[in-house]
């Protein structure tokens, strides 16, 4: 998907994996806009290479075409966030890490998320703003979520945990918490 802008007619075109030609993406075709609008190009495969072009037209007159550089979809695409959600309970947090939405976020089975299951994910545990523990992890054939759960933490100090993929560009994510009860050494006031 790319992201039109501008005050021209644009048209795309894609060449695809194979096929010696360029080959008109017909969805993309005379887009009229004066604002940002989406156009889909046909990536059948994450992991083919693709090059794309376009031109704007203003009346009867085309621009020349601009090409990109090569795309490979599964290098080249920034990865997540990553769903991510905590669970404080007593000393133990619980970090529930989900695989980023996909344009093919209904099929499990989809050449996308073998890719994102194929990848290694780093999830940090930070304490009062210092990284503590670095894991790697990875998901299972079938599997979207992993519970990943941090033992014998201190009561009533802020945690953070981040999680991205590795060797990806990737978007990463974060979430915070407090523990629960007081932090040690803390009575509380007497009276």
């Amino acid at each position: 998907m790319v992201t039109v802008d501008g005050c021209f007619a644009h048209s795309w075109q894609c060449l695809l994996p194979r096929l010696p030609e360029w080959t008109k993406v017909t969805s993309c075709q005379k887009i009229k806009t004066r604002r940002a609008q989406r156009c889909d190009l046909p990536l059948s495969s994450s992991s083919a290479f693709y090059q794309a072009r376009v031109r704007a037209h203003e009346g009867a007159r085309p621009s020349a075409w601009a090409s990109s550089n090569l795309l490979q979809p599964n290098k080249d695409t920034i990865i997540g966030p990553l769903g991510l959600f905590l669970a404080a309970t007593d000393d133990n947090l619980t970090a529930v890490i989900s695989l980023p939405p996909t344009p093919w976020a209904d099929d499990n089975s989809s050449e996308s998320f073998q890719y994102l299951r194929s990848l290694k994910y780093q999830v940090t545990l930070i304490e009062e703003g210092v990284e503590l523990r670095q894991t790697e992890l990875s998901f299972k054939e079938g599997i979207s979520t992993i519970n990943y759960t941090y033992s014998n933490l201190k009561h009533g100090t802020h945690y953070c945990v981040k999680a991205k993929a590795t060797y990806q560009p990737t978007k990463e994510s974060v979430q915070c918490t407090r523990m629960p009860g007081r932090p040690a050494g803390d009575k509380g006031i007497l009276f």
